[in-house]
């Protein structure tokens, strides 16, 4: 059975939307080996959430590794490559990054409202500041809200980073198409994570 939360779980609620924000990229991702971050997924099913996890690690070049993995996988899933600048912060597969490829910005500078960038992926936008999101690992404020519209236009996805924290809400929609049997489609899926647990190192001055 999916297990049901408060009605705010997963919510967040605007306060103010305008300005800037004060906390440098790496500050709503925290890089450091052994941070780990733990969530709940859920399709919005009957069926029992997943539990994701990610992992720093190791060290790679100007960066960190990042290692997924699900409850219900017998595998990790492909690492990610994960590093953070003042330019903005970075992720993209593990075993792609080489020299001559654009990063691919998840996050990125001026951390002002409405400010977008492209990536071989699609879209991104600071759609909110100073955002507010309750999700099972408790209350978080000061959240930027970045929204992401895919290069073929059939996902999107709202992100909610605090912080000193990381990435704390995860909500995707996509297209599903038509299967074989006579499936109708398309429809819309959808993917939620909620951040459950966390353990961070804190940040040092200089990073």
């Amino acid at each position: 059975m999916l297990r049901l939360f408060p009605v705010w779980i997963g919510a967040f609620l605007l306060i103010g939307g305008t300005g800037q924000a004060t906390e440098r990229p790496g500050d709503y991702f925290p890089l450091a080996l052994t941070n780990r971050w733990q969530y709940e997924s859920s399709e919005g099913t009957s069926t029992s959430p997943v539990t994701e996890t990610w992992e720093v690690v190791s060290r790679k070049e100007a960066g960190y590794v990042l290692r997924v993995q699900q409850s219900l996988l017998p595998k990790d899933a492909p690492a990610e490559f994960v590093s953070a600048s003042s330019a903005g912060v970075v992720m993209q597969p593990n075993d792609t990054t080489s020299e001559d490829e654009q990063p691919q910005f998840i996050l990125k500078t001026p951390l002002i409202l409405g400010a977008t960038w492209q990536t071989s992926a699609g879209r991104y936008e600071i759609t909110a500041l100073n955002a507010l999101a309750a999700v099972p690992a408790g209350v978080f404020e000061d959240c930027i809200e970045v929204t992401f519209w895919s290069r073929n236009g059939q996902a999107k996805a709202v992100t909610l980073y605090a912080p000193g924290v990381g990435m704390v809400q995860r909500d995707e929609s996509f297209t599903i198409l038509g299967g074989l049997g006579g499936e109708a489609g398309p429809r819309r899926g959808r993917v939620s994570l909620w951040l459950t647990e966390w353990q961070v190192k804190p940040l040092q001055a200089d990073e």
